[in-house]
C-alpha cells in the first residue's frame, strides 16, 4: 500500500493536497483500495474539495475502477469547514457516500463493524510522520500503518446512501500538507460470492412464473431479476465481489467451465418492467473486470 501510494502521489502532486483512498475492513484479505480521491484545502477561506483521483499506475488503481467515462460509487462529502488561525486547524465536517447496491460497514447486514478513515504515518511519504496532523483522532493502527491515527464512523451505511459526518480537525502545518487518507469498511458481497461460478443454477429461474416481456424496457420475452456476469481471465477475487456490490446483486448460480471460468448468474432488484436489469448490466459493463453482463432471454415453448 506504501508503493501504491507513493505512485498516486507522483501522479496527482502534493502541495495542499490530501490523498484519500478506500480500504476494505482489516478483518480481511484484500490488497487493493475501494476507490481514490484528490482532496485540496483551498487557501482563503480554507476549505477541503475532494476529487476522484485520476491517472493513477496500474499498481494503484483502486476496485472501483470504471472503464472511461463509468460511474464513481464513492464520494467524500463537506457539509461544513472553517479555519482556526490561532491553532492553524481546519475543522471541517465530512461524511462517506457509498452509491453500491449493497451496505457498507458490514458483513452480514445487522452487525457493525463500521468504517474507519486513517491518515498515513509513514515516513518515506512526503508528509513523514502524521500523528499530529489529525488532532480529534479515535485510535491509532490500522493493518498495514500500527502508528496511523483514524477516525471512525461507527455505523452501517445502507446503499446508495452517506454516512453521519465526521469532524476531521486537520494541523495545517508544513508537516501535514500533504496526507495519505485511508477509508475502508466490509460488505456482504467479501462473504457470499464464491471464487469460481457454481455449477448449476435453480430450476425456478426457468418457470414460467419468472418470465416477463416485451415491455416497454425490455422489446422481448427475459428471465425476470437474473442476470448474467463473466469477469475477465484471472481476475482477482476482490474484483468479483466488488462487482457484485456494485450492482446489488446475489450470486444464484452458474455455469463452470472445466478449468473453473464461466458465467455467474445473479439476481438484481426489479420491478418487473426490466428496468432494473438494465440499470445493474449497465453497472457491470462499466467496471474494467467484468468481460460481459447481459439478460438471460426467455426461449419460447410454442
Amino acid at each position: 500500500m506504501i508503493l501504491a501510494c507513493l505512485a498516486a502521489l507522483a501522479f496527482v502532486g502534493c502541495t495542499q493536497d490530501i490523498e484519500v483512498v478506500a480500504h476494505r475492513s482489516q478483518e480481511l484479505s484484500a490488497s487493493r483500495p475501494l476507490a481514490a480521491f484528490t482532496c485540496r484545502i483551498d487557501g482563503a477561506p480554507r476549505a477541503i474539495r475532494c476529487e476522484p483521483a485520476s491517472n493513477l499506475p496500474a499498481s494503484a488503481r483502486p476496485l472501483d475502477d470504471p472503464l472511461p467515462g463509468g460511474p464513481r460509487h464513492f464520494k467524500l462529502l463537506t457539509t461544513r469547514a472553517h479555519y482556526d488561525s490561532t491553532s492553524e486547524v481546519l475543522h471541517a465536517d465530512v461524511a462517506v457516500q457509498s452509491d453500491l447496491g449493497e451496505p457498507i460497514g458490514t458483513l452480514d447486514g445487522a452487525v457493525i463493524s463500521g468504517i474507519r478513515v486513517s491518515f498515513g504515518s509513514s515516513p518515506t511519504l512526503r508528509n513523514g510522520d502524521a500523528s499530529g496532523c489529525i488532532t480529534n483522532r479515535d485510535g491509532v493502527g490500522v493493518p498495514d500503518d500500527p502508528n496511523a491515527p483514524y477516525i471512525s464512523y461507527p455505523q452501517i451505511l445502507s446503499p446508495r446512501r452517506a454516512s453521519d459526518s465526521r469532524t476531521w480537525k486537520l494541523s495545517l502545518n508544513a508537516k501535514c500538507a500533504c496526507l495519505n487518507v485511508y477509508v475502508w469498511a466490509a460488505f456482504p458481497a467479501e462473504q457470499s460470492v464464491p471464487a469460481n461460478p457454481p455449477r448449476t443454477v435453480p430450476a425456478w429461474i426457468y418457470a414460467d412464473s419468472n418470465v416477463a416481456g416485451p415491455t416497454s424496457v425490455i422489446g422481448g420475452r427475459f428471465l425476470k431479476r437474473v442476470v448474467v456476469v463473466e469477469f475477465r481471465d484471472a481476475a482477482p477475487q476482490e474484483d468479483k465481489q466488488f462487482a457484485i456490490a456494485v450492482a446489488g446483486a446475489n450470486v444464484i448460480g452458474g455455469d463452470r467451465a472445466p478449468d473453473g471460468s464461466g458465467a455467474y448468474y445473479v439476481t438484481v432488484p426489479d420491478d418487473g418492467s426490466g428496468a432494473g436489469l438494465v440499470a445493474a448490466v449497465k453497472l457491470l459493463q462499466a467496471l474494467s473486470v467484468v468481460r460481459a453482463a447481459y439478460l438471460k432471454a426467455a426461449l419460447s415453448t410454442g
